[in-house]
């Protein structure tokens, strides 16, 4: 059994051994009306796990509480899923770019609630388009405001699968706001937008501005960028494997599938770094 079972073992019933599967309630062993098999110490089936005991609790809150042992946990890209998702606001200065929700490949994250403050300076207006748009219908929204706020008028709001329509600010300001609920997601939605009147800013980044993040526990490549950047990775034969564009931000790229070996990351058709994937 786990360690962190046996120490927190006067806890809960006793039991004969480990669970494992889905049993069904009751499931007796050793004289005791029914094993605490969806406890989180045992080890059946995730989707059959639901309970903390008390002293559990405790000493989960005591390792991830501010200077507590593991309170770094409470920070790791592990939290998560796979796919990536959104969070806060991200402001958007370049005359041009595209952005998403951030899901990758994946659905995005229920509880989104984030926004993009398109801004390029000396814009004199901004057009938005949407090539892509599946979120759940009438529960996930996407709202394009014309201005820096919500306060802003209104020049949509968005769900569902079909495409919004091409949007205009009137003025160098727009802001978009992407919120979804608890539950139920989508493929998720992706925007590209120019500007008139702006001055020559960097379009994509350059090698040295980009960070990468390996998180082993999902298997997957975080590539952080400070501009929305077309990207590709070749492996040691000099195979495509991935294009996509990388959106400003970050952009969690999985590599479950892929076999292990080195790859190189090329940024804007230049070489930007290179990871091993074990």
């Amino acid at each position: 059994m786990p360690s962190a079972e046996m120490t927190t073992s006067t806890t809960r019933p006793s039991k004969q051994g480990p669970n494992y599967g889905c049993p069904t309630f009751p499931h007796p062993s050793c004289g005791n009306t029914s094993d605490m098999f969806m406890n989180y110490m045992d080890c059946p089936d995730d989707a059959c796990m639901n309970l903390f005991t008390q002293g559990q609790k405790t000493r989960m809150r005591a390792v991830l509480a501010p200077n507590g042992f593991r309170a770094g946990l409470t920070r790791s890209l592990g939290c998560s899923s796979l796919g990536g998702g959104c969070s806060g606001t991200q402001t958007l200065t370049a005359a041009s770019g595209t952005f998403s929700d951030g899901s990758g490949s994946g659905n995005y994250q229920n509880n989104s609630d984030c926004r993009w403050l398109i801004q390029p300076p000396g814009a004199t207006q901004i057009e938005l388009t949407s090539p892509s748009f599946n979120t759940e219908s009438g529960y996930d929204f996407v709202k394009a405001y014309d201005g820096a706020t919500t306060s802003a008028l209104l020049l949509g709001s968005y769900s569902g699968t079909a495409l919004p329509p091409v949007l205009r600010s009137s003025g160098g300001s727009l802001l978009i706001v992407f919120a979804s609920d608890s539950s139920i997601t989508r493929a998720g939605w992706s925007a590209s937008y120019t500007s008139n009147g702006t001055t020559s800013l960097p379009t994509e980044a350059t090698p040295s501005e980009v960070r990468l993040y390996a998180v082993p526990c999902f298997d997957y490549l975080t590539i952080e960028v400070p501009i929305s950047t077309p990207g590709e990775v070749l492996d040691a034969t000099g195979r495509l494997v991935w294009q996509g564009m990388i959106p400003s931000g970050g952009y969690q790229l999985p590599v479950q599938t892929w076999p292990s070996g080195l790859y190189l990351l090329r940024i804007g058709g230049h070489s930007a770094a290179r990871f091993v994937k074990e």
